[in-house]
């Protein structure tokens, strides 16, 4: 897993205690200011542990934190697999 940040760009890994290929950076920026920045990489077919994994991390954050997430799922909705994550958004 790879994610590059431009040297100018002031950030702090965040710690996690998973084992699934998933990570956080919180990126800072203005005065004071910052949201979180988070990668995943689901195999392909690989069981839903990572998803669960992510959702406990998900829980670690509070209800007002800005946070972006992208990467590679690989979800089968057909299989309910989004009922894991209660997402509001708003």
């Amino acid at each position: 897993m790879l994610l590059a940040v431009r040297d100018k760009i002031l950030f702090t890994r965040r710690n996690c205690d998973a084992n699934s290929e998933f990570l956080w950076v919180d990126i800072l920026y203005g005065k004071n200011k910052s949201f979180t920045f988070g990668v995943i990489n689901r195999p392909p077919n690989s069981s839903i542990e990572p998803l669960v994994d992510l959702s406990a991390s998900l829980d670690d954050f509070n209800d007002s934190a800005e946070i972006v997430l992208v990467g590679d799922f690989n979800l089968r909705t057909s299989i309910g697999i989004l009922s894991l994550f209660s997402v509001n958004l708003t």
